[in-house]
């Protein structure tokens, strides 16, 4: 007989964990908040066998669920820990960007600027390499712990970072690794007498962000901007050349404000869905590579049958 830990919920609607607010049911939900849960979660896992698939959820605002909903589990992260010292800072998965930034600007810490007003958390930062404004989360990365799900028992793996383990919106844990992220120590370096200039640069770059982002529901730019001839082009720019700036199938519109931006933009009311999303996805490729010669790769998550 399958015990089932009182951590995991069944028929759990996806949606409200969600940015961009779509998504059907998780037919499981476990909520996870500290390492010493995960090997319950494990047994449980191995209890239902190799068919169960599971999807890890941190801040969900890179992610985009099937109207379907998920027929399997899904894994909400949030491992919570802090604690730092003068050359390393270890967070958990589960903390939220906003806490890096925050501790960052306190402490006069250099190299976080970038991050200021980044939605999700840390976890799922780590697992797509999460960056802008020339900076990306894998720069800080000392090493990382996770827990490995395997068919015996699960247990908790840490490694250091090497370059080959990230790259462009990717890392190991998206291509190779079904793991769970526990924590990561992150490299430091305080700057005590920069401390204002580092709160100036924050304070720009949240600026920066707040006037560029739309204030809709959103996963944030969900395409992925494309390199051409060893040249990086802005896919928003390219969106926003074919014409596409406030293009709209049901509820989903290319934001007005920012064309890599695609948001949930009620039409007479109506909330979009995830199919409304899907189809303008498909869209966009179509005219940009149609009128513009290039083939654009999506950076949201698609999680379920679509």
């Amino acid at each position: 007989m399958t015990t089932t830990p009182n951590f995991i919920h069944e028929n759990i609607p996806l949606a409200r964990y969600t940015t961009l607010g779509v998504g059907g049911r998780a037919k499981y939900f476990a909520t996870i908040t500290s390492a010493d849960q995960l090997n319950d979660l494990n047994n449980w896992i191995i209890q239902h066998g190799k068919a169960l698939e599971f999807f890890v959820l941190g801040g969900g605002s890179n992610v985009i669920f099937s109207d379907k909903g998920f027929d399997g589990l899904v894994i909400k992260n949030k491992i919570k820990i802090f604690s730092y010292s003068d050359s390393t800072c270890q967070i958990g998965a589960g903390n939220s960007m906003s806490e890096i930034v925050d501790f960052a600007t306190k402490q006069g810490i250099k190299g976080f600027e970038w991050a200021a007003g980044l939605p999700g958390t840390v976890g799922g930062a780590i697992y797509g390499n999460a960056g802008c404004y020339h900076g990306q989360i894998w720069d800080h990365l000392k090493s990382i712990s996770y827990f490995e799900i395997n068919e015996t028992s699960g247990k908790k793996i840490e490694i250091k970072v090497k370059p080959n383990m990230f790259g462009y919106r990717q890392s190991i844990f998206k291509s190779e690794l079904a793991n769970i992220i526990v924590s990561a120590q992150l490299k430091i370096k305080r700057a005590p007498r920069d401390k204002e200039a580092v709160k100036q640069k924050m304070r720009l770059v949240l600026k920066k962000r707040q006037e560029s982002n739309p204030k809709e529901k959103s996963v944030g730019c969900f395409f992925k901007n494309p390199e051409i001839l060893g040249k990086e082009f802005s896919a928003g720019k390219l969106i926003e050349e074919a014409g596409l700036k406030g293009r709209r199938v049901g509820g989903a519109m290319v934001s007005k404000k920012h064309a890599n931006f695609l948001v949930n933009s009620p039409d007479h009311g109506q909330t979009a869905t995830a199919e409304d999303f899907i189809k303008l996805i498909e869209i966009i490729k179509v005219d940009v590579k149609f009128k513009l010669g290039v083939l654009l790769e999506e950076e949201i998550i698609k999680v379920g049958k679509f």
